[in-house]
């Protein structure tokens, strides 16, 4: 990527038509998130493509990957709103480890494996992508073994998404929730 955009900032079209295939040929879903990474926080251009390509064909493999855990939240919001052809419950559970090793990154005293990261933080780290979940899209069972079970809904938003679940309308949602239950 740095070379590609060297060589489009020095306009040199055959170096940078070569780092592009390249990278075309070379993209994953493993490394994916480090593209977009870089597209957003350099002068790195457009995202190909091929990106949202992936995206749309490996979305379980990106949401899961080591990349997604890294990412800055730039990069999980494009990754939420673009991912397509994957379970929610494969993107609220990313998402929640992603808010889960953000928070545990942060920490400044050393922690053993078997202690627990605060539900506050992980919350916190979660709430700009709440809007963006697809919460009605889970099953009941889903929802209960997930999201709530992490506590990071007011007891109020949690039941009224679940009653939402089980019966669309039945209660209001909470004003960040979406509406939205079709699989993406």
């Amino acid at each position: 990527m740095y070379t590609r955009t060297a060589a489009e900032k020095y306009m040199v079209p055959e170096l940078q038509r070569f780092c592009s295939e390249y990278i075309l040929s070379h993209v994953n879903a493993r490394n994916v998130c480090q593209l977009i990474e870089y597209v957003a926080h350099s002068d790195g251009g457009q995202v190909d493509d091929v990106v949202v390509s992936v995206l749309q064909q490996e979305g379980v493999a990106v949401v899961s990957s080591e990349g997604f855990m890294d990412a800055s939240e730039i990069t999980v919001e494009y990754v939420l709103r673009n991912v397509r052809n994957v379970p929610e419950s494969c993107v609220v559970h990313g998402l929640h480890e992603w808010a889960r090793s953000k928070v545990i990154k942060s920490l400044t005293m050393d922690r053993r494996d078997d202690d627990t990261t605060p539900i506050e933080d992980v919350k916190a780290a979660m709430a700009p992508f709440m809007p963006l979940l697809r919460f009605l899209a889970l099953t009941p069972e889903e929802f209960i073994v997930g999201p709530s079970s992490w506590k990071i809904f007011e007891e109020r938003e949690d039941f009224a998404i679940l009653c939402n679940i089980v019966c669309h309308g039945s209660v209001p949602l909470p004003e960040w929730a979406s509406s939205v239950r079709c699989q993406r």
